[in-house]
């Protein structure tokens, strides 16, 4: 019995055995990161450094951003240092400066330009058509500076009316205020025909009417700052220009 178990408290050569087989085993079945976990470790490692790179990289980009804009303001403010003042201390400008090489027209295809606007109205897209080439030819025959045309062609490139009313208004403008006209430039009937194209009974309706204003406000006594500035506005309408004349003059009396 004494052989069996030996001094009482020391370990049996069985269980000693057993603790050291199994020590031995918890050792060798340690947990092991696999290629696939490793990988991933890599790969997150990876994404880590890219964003500190692109941080890195935004921030100097930012930084150079700055430089240029600060640069191209003591450009500007250079250039503004070198401005002569008129005996008035303002600013003069003589003319717009205008690249004389840039169109000085529109430049489009009539017919694809109205059937792209009016894709299923076939009334309304010759309407167009026949706007549009009214337009041209009045803006053609017009007396219009270079850079008036180029300025309105910048402006309105695929757009014969917008380009004619816009040529009209910026030809105004451009003449010395007191050479401006104080009534309605344009010609009524080309006026109505550009609004209204072949639709006759419309054209008569607006020819009639546009004579009516321009009868009424014809034979009245109209300060010229008014007349002046809605003749501006309203270049080849006589029936705007009336109104405009009544709204600015109602309100001038009021003050």
């Amino acid at each position: 019995m004494a052989a069996n178990f030996g001094k009482r408290g020391a370990r049996s050569t069985v269980e000693s055995n057993a603790r050291e087989s199994r020590s031995e085993n918890e050792q060798v079945n340690l947990p092991r990161i696999s290629s696939r976990h490793a990988i991933g470790v890599v790969v997150l490692c990876a994404m880590a450094i890219g964003g500190l790179v692109a941080g890195w990289r935004s921030v100097s980009e930012q930084a150079k951003a700055r430089r240029d804009y600060s640069n191209a303001m003591k450009e500007v403010r250079s250039i503004q240092s070198n401005i002569k003042f008129g005996p008035t201390s303002a600013r003069k400008v003589d003319a717009i400066e205008i690249s004389h090489d840039a169109p000085a027209y529109p430049s489009l295809n009539i017919i694809t330009v109205c059937r792209e606007k009016w894709p299923r109205d076939f009334h309304m897209r010759n309407v167009c058509e026949d706007d549009q080439r009214n337009s041209k030819e009045a803006a053609e025959q017009g007396d219009f500076s270079t850079e008036v045309r180029v300025i309105c062609a910048g402006n309105w490139p695929e757009d014969w009316h917008m380009y004619l009313v816009c040529a009209r208004d910026q030809a105004v403008a451009q003449m010395p205020a007191d050479q401006r006209p104080t009534e309605p430039t344009g010609k009524i009937a080309d006026y109505c025909r550009g609004e209204w194209g072949s639709n006759y009974r419309m054209r008569e309706y607006c020819e009639g009417s546009q004579q009516e204003a321009k009868r009424e406000i014809k034979g009245r006594n109209i300060d010229d700052e008014i007349a002046v500035r809605c003749a501006a506005d309203w270049s080849n309408n006589w029936r705007m220009f009336k109104h405009c004349v009544d709204t600015q003059s109602a309100a001038k009396s009021r003050l």
